[in-house]
């Protein structure tokens, strides 16, 4: 069967999954059969709705984050080698497997000593509870947002010119004050969807006014709101990257602030720059 053909298959089985309940392991094994994949590794890529690029660049992530960095390593050729069974993913990149996907080396079929799957082991009597289910169905959500906002999070990190209209500074309060009272009350995965235009409009804005300490702010809270939301959804690597870029936009209201004194210039002060947390609720 070819790739097109399993991504369909995929696709229908996540959304049937998305209706009935389905816990992941009972997804990945309809995946697995439907789908007629080679391995269970290509069963959970397919059944998470992630790209081979995707999951690489969360291996890569996670290693780095483990203080065993190996990029550029594994490269798409290396997973798909893994999950057509050719070659074996081995010490390091099993473990990390496992943490991606949230499973077990033997849900991966990597529990044995040949990793290479060729039959689907028997369902086993207890599934993961509703929590589980409800982490995977929004990570398969959220994964194709992954690479648009992280693009968007490199634009705002870069360079860090003109003064903002009011109004302009206003509505942006606005905007981000809906997003803030959103949190907790709508999913991770469709609040960091709604979350995505905002941010690429906001990135061009901070682009242009890199000195426009309101628009610091609006910077940090809503940096920090799309950091606490990959944090909800599992995405550790994604989550400390956006809370970093908000640490920054905030600190540039603390050096505002000091230019002000100093200059006898400048806006309201600010008060003590505060952490990207404390920044998004509100607090001191």
């Amino acid at each position: 069967m070819d790739a097109c053909s399993r991504e369909k298959i995929a696709g229908d089985l996540r959304a049937t999954a998305g209706q009935q309940g389905w816990p992941p392991w009972r997804l990945t094994q309809a995946v697995r059969q439907e789908a007629g994949t080679p391995t269970l590794l290509m069963a959970w890529r397919l059944a998470s709705g992630q790209t081979q690029e995707q999951v690489t660049a969360g291996l890569r992530g996670l290693a780095a984050d483990r203080g065993t960095p190996c990029a550029p390593s594994p490269s798409k050729q290396q997973l798909s080698r893994w999950e057509n069974g050719h070659e074996s993913p081995g010490r390091l990149y099993g473990p990390l497997l496992g943490l991606w996907y949230r499973t077990t080396a033997s849900r991966l079929g990597l529990a044995g000593d040949d990793p290479i799957v060729t039959n689907v082991p028997a369902p086993v009597a207890a599934e993961e509870d509703d929590v589980d289910r409800r982490q995977f169905l929004q990570l398969a959500a959220a994964a194709p947002l992954i690479p648009a906002l992280d693009e968007t999070r490199r634009k705002m990190n870069a360079d860090l010119r003109h003064v903002l209209p009011a109004d302009e500074i206003s509505r942006w309060s606005d905007i981000t004050d809906a997003h803030v009272a959103a949190y907790g009350q709508r999913p991770p995965a469709q609040l960091l969807a709604s979350l995505q235009p905002d941010l690429a409009d906001l990135a061009d804005l901070t682009g242009g006014y890199p000195r426009e300490r309101d628009l610091s702010l609006v910077a940090s809270r809503l940096c920090g709101l799309t950091g606490a939301l990959h944090t909800d959804l599992g995405n550790d690597r994604q989550a400390s990257d956006w809370l970093h870029t908000a640490a920054r936009h905030a600190a540039l209201l603390l050096r505002g602030a000091e230019d002000a004194d100093e200059g006898g210039v400048g806006g309201a002060d600010v008060g003590p720059v505060k952490s990207p947390a404390a920044v998004v609720s509100g607090g001191a």
